[in-house]
């Protein structure tokens, strides 16, 4: 079970960093093209 938990939490680290940088990513844009 503790195998499971890891690669969920892994999975869920990933996907919350990746929001954060798509985030950013949108906020420059609109600071450069908004």
């Amino acid at each position: 079970m503790i195998l499971g938990q890891e690669i969920i939490y892994t999975f869920a680290i990933f996907i919350s960093k990746n929001m954060d940088y798509q985030n950013l990513s949108a906020e420059q844009f609109k600071r450069r093209f908004g």
